[in-house]
């Protein structure tokens, strides 16, 4: 049929793919024993993603980089003199960000499984498509919503940071009464008893001094000190006999 020479040629551009994909795995196991660490900055590159440290930490930039050009970092380790040729003026290493102290804290997502478990809805809803199965696309679509849904859901792992410690489930800092009734929280017991002790001393026409600045307005408004806050819890507690 005339394709011996076309198949002879096939098999031979396979074989090579093969050897040049051995050659690079031996190239990739003996760099990884014997080979020198890569410095930082190893190819003088343009692009800024080259300002992290060597290898690249998992939070990427510890400080999010400022970019008024294109290629940044090539503009600054290189500038042009009155001529117009360039010139080096810097090298890259001086740009190149540090790495975060024991003492600082990123947060990063938790590990997840469920961005899989969302991509294998992605070829199911394609499988049901190329053949117009419909029920094979909603399934797909419902894999890949119920996917994302759980991932956003899925409670974190993360360790607490340090600075603030997550400490009554607000990071350290406890919401007070006066905010929590304000955002429609629980407010605790103690301000709804001084609330009701200002509102009796201002309409019942109380001789005590502490708390007479309730509803009324008039008296002098102590501070929630001790003996204010106690008078005030007495004259609720007080029956009134007309």
């Amino acid at each position: 049929m005339g394709w011996n020479l076309w198949n002879m040629v096939s098999t031979v551009g396979a074989f090579t793919i093969a050897a040049g994909t051995l050659i690079f795995i031996y190239n990739v196991r003996k760099t990884d024993r014997h080979g020198a660490p890569a410095p930082d900055d190893p190819w003088d590159a343009r692009t800024i993603e080259w300002l992290t440290p060597n290898p690249t930490p998992v939070y990427n930039f510890i400080e999010v980089p400022q970019v008024n050009r294109q290629d940044e970092f090539w503009h600054l380790k290189y500038s042009e003199d009155e001529e117009g040729r360039l010139i080096k003026v810097a090298d890259g290493s001086q740009f190149v960000q540090r790495r975060a102290g024991e003492d600082e804290h990123f947060h990063m997502p938790s590990p997840s499984f469920w961005p899989l478990f969302a991509a294998v809805g992605v070829p199911v809803m394609g499988y049901g498509q190329v053949y117009r199965l419909w029920g094979v696309t909603i399934v797909g679509a419902l894999i890949l919503l119920c996917g994302i849904y759980a991932w956003g859901l899925e409670p974190g792992t993360e360790p607490a940071d340090p600075e603030y410690p997550d400490e009554g489930g607000h990071g350290g800092h406890e919401l007070t009464a006066g905010t929590a009734g304000a955002i429609g929280g629980p407010a605790s017991e103690e301000p709804r008893e001084l609330a009701a002790a200002g509102v009796a001393s201002g309409g019942s026409g109380s001789a005590e001094p502490s708390g007479s600045g309730g509803a009324s307005g008039g008296g002098d408004p102590s501070p929630p000190g001790g003996d204010s806050t106690t008078s005030l819890a007495r004259e609720v507690e007080r029956p009134d006999h007309g």
